[in-house]
């Protein structure tokens, strides 16, 4: 329960995060606590997931782990509210030009927190998000074709 420098002989490889508590839910998506992940293509929503825990799951990182119900999410199932923040969020990475991200982060009774942002989000599939996943792939191949026949210069 307590996080002590003696845990570790060597603290190098260790990365230690604050517990986000999202019990509380997300309204206008899910209840409980979660996961959400959206991907952006180019300041575009391009779908993502939801990831559900049940009540004894505390760890979100591996598919098809025990407790964990994953679901794919369309863009006009997302709140407004979570569009805002991902507005927000977009915002301050306009200088990279293109821009592919899939953003991972929990509502909490504080608001949206940022768990981590993929710069390398995987491709997704029907099989796992659902028909949603189109909203990625095809952003993607938009992204592709607009830089071969637009290429933004390298800085």
């Amino acid at each position: 329960e307590e996080v002590q420098e003696t845990l570790y002989d060597s603290w190098t490889d260790i990365v230690l995060q604050e517990c986000i508590d999202s019990d509380s839910g997300c309204p206008g998506l899910t209840e409980g606590r979660h996961e959400i992940n959206v991907n952006v293509v180019n300041g575009h929503l391009a779908g993502g997931r939801l990831k559900v825990f049940d009540d004894d799951t505390y760890v979100a990182a591996a598919f098809g782990s025990k407790g964990i119900t994953l679901q794919g999410l369309a863009n006009d199932s997302l709140p407004e509210s979570l569009r805002v923040f991902l507005e927000h969020i977009d915002q301050k990475l306009l200088q990279w030009s293109p821009r592919l991200y899939r953003l991972d982060f929990m509502h909490t009774d504080a608001g949206c927190q940022v768990v981590e942002i993929n710069s390398r989000p995987g491709v997704m599939h029907r099989e796992k998000e659902g028909d949603h996943y189109w909203e990625f792939n095809g952003r993607i191949v938009e992204m592709l074709t607009q830089e071969i026949h637009h290429p933004t210069s390298l800085q």
